[in-house]
C-alpha cells in the first residue's frame, strides 16, 4: 500500500500492488519497488489532468482500501477515462468503432442522432401516490442536446462508462448473445472477446468478501433511486458474487447460479445465463430505480422464459404464456444504463 500527500501533487492517492496469491509486492514507505509505483501514479495523473467533468470524480476520497469491500461506485467511469487517455478517442468513439460497428448495431449510442431520438421512449416518474407522470426533462439531457446540435462539441462532454448509453432492446440483445456465444457474435461472426476473457468475466472476482445478498444500497437522490437491501432476489445457499462487471446470481425463476445480471437506472434489467444458453432484457423508462411493479413484471417474464425452456427440453412446444402481458412490437430507443 502506498500513499502520497498533496505536496507531491498526488492528493489522496492510494496504490496497492499484490501478486496473484494476494501477497503485498511493495511498500512505498520504505521506497521498495519504486518502478512499480510509477505506473500507479500515472493512472491517477491520467485522470487528474482530464479537463472535463471527470476531474470532479478523480478527487473523491476512497471509502475503503482496494479489495477490502464491494461498493456501488464510479470505478467503471474511471476505467472509461483511462481508456480515453490511452486511445486518444472519446469513449463514445471507441465503443462505436470497436463494439457497435463490428456487431452492426445502428441504434445504440452515447449520443443518439436525430433519427434515433425520434424513437426515444418517454421517461416517466412514479410519485408517492403511485401514479406515473412523464418527466419534463430527461436525466441525460446533455447527451440528447449534443446529438441534435452539430456545433456542440462532444470533446468537452464527460462520457460515463457506468451510465450513458441509449439503445433499442433489439441492439442490446445482440451484445448479450455475443456473451452467450463465448465472445463471438452469432449473427455476424465477429469475435469481440476470447473464450478465456468471457470465462473470466463470469468468474466471481470477490470470493474473499461477504456475498452481496444482503448488501444495503442507500439512496442519495430519492427522485432517482430508492434505498434497498440486496441486489437481486435469490435462493437459499446462493452466494451472490461480482464478475466483470456485473452481478453473478441465481434466482427462483429457473436461472443458473452463475447467471450474469445488471440493471439500468430507469428500471431496465438484463440477464445472461451461459449454462442454460438464454439471455434477455426487460426495458422500462420509469424513475426512481427500484420500482416494484416494473421489477415484479421482469421477474414474471423471466420465470415464463424458463418455464417455456423447460417444456422444450422435455420435448414439448416451449413458449411464453402472455395472457397477462401487453406486448407491443415496436423498437423504441431506451436510456439503458
Amino acid at each position: 500500500m502506498a500513499c502520497a500527500g498533496p505536496d507531491r501533487d498526488l492528493p489522496g492517492v492510494v496504490a496497492m500492488v499484490v501478486d496473484k496469491k494476494g501477497d503485498q509486492v511493495f511498500a512505498h514507505a520504505t521506497v521498495q519497488s519504486f518502478a512499480m509505483l510509477i505506473a500507479a501514479s500515472w493512472v491517477w495523473i491520467l485522470i487528474h489532468r482530464r479537463q472535463s467533468a471527470g476531474s470532479q470524480q478523480a478527487s473523491r476520497p476512497l471509502i475503503h482500501q482496494p479489495g477490502e469491500a464491494w461498493e456501488y461506485g464510479i470505478s467503471v467511469d474511471w476505467a472509461g477515462f483511462l481508456l480515453e487517455r490511452v486511445t486518444g478517442q472519446t469513449l463514445h468513439e471507441y465503443m462505436q468503432q470497436h463494439i457497435f460497428q463490428p456487431l452492426r448495431l445502428t441504434h445504440i449510442s452515447m449520443i443518439p442522432n436525430e433519427a434515433n431520438q425520434a424513437k426515444l421512449a418517454c421517461m416517466h416518474q412514479r410519485v408517492s401516490n403511485g401514479q406515473l407522470y412523464v418527466r419534463k426533462e430527461h436525466p441525460l439531457q446533455r447527451s440528447l442536446a449534443i446529438g441534435l446540435n452539430p456545433n456542440d462539441s462532444p470533446s468537452s462532454f464527460c462520457f460515463s462508462g457506468g451510465a450513458g448509453c441509449f439503445s433499442t432492446a433489439h441492439d442490446y440483445y445482440r451484445i448479450l448473445s455475443t456473451l452467450l456465444n463465448n465472445g463471438t457474435c452469432p449473427l455476424t461472426g465477429t469475435q469481440l472477446l476470447s473464450r478465456e476473457t468471457v470465462d473470466e468475466m463470469f468468474r466471481n472476482q470477490i470470493p474473499h468478501l461477504a456475498p452481496l445478498n444482503g448488501k444495503h444500497m442507500p439512496a442519495a437522490k430519492p427522485e432517482l433511486t430508492t434505498a434497498a437491501t440486496g441486489l437481486q432476489p435469490t435462493v437459499d445457499g446462493n452466494r451472490q458474487g461480482w464478475g466483470l462487471t456485473f452481478l453473478l446470481s441465481g434466482g427462483d425463476t429457473g436461472r443458473s447460479i452463475g447467471t450474469a445480471q445488471w440493471t439500468g437506472l430507469p428500471n431496465l434489467r438484463w440477464w445472461c445465463d451461459r449454462e442454460n444458453g438464454v439471455a434477455g432484457i426487460f426495458c422500462a423508462q420509469i424513475l426512481p430505480f427500484g420500482d416494484l411493479k416494473a421489477f415484479s413484471l421482469a421477474e414474471e417474464i423471466e420465470g415464463q422464459v424458463y418455464a417455456g425452456l423447460s417444456e422444450a427440453q422435455r420435448g414439448r412446444p416451449g413458449y411464453i404464456r402472455l395472457e397477462h402481458f401487453l406486448v407491443i412490437f415496436i423498437f423504441p430507443l431506451y436510456f439503458v444504463t
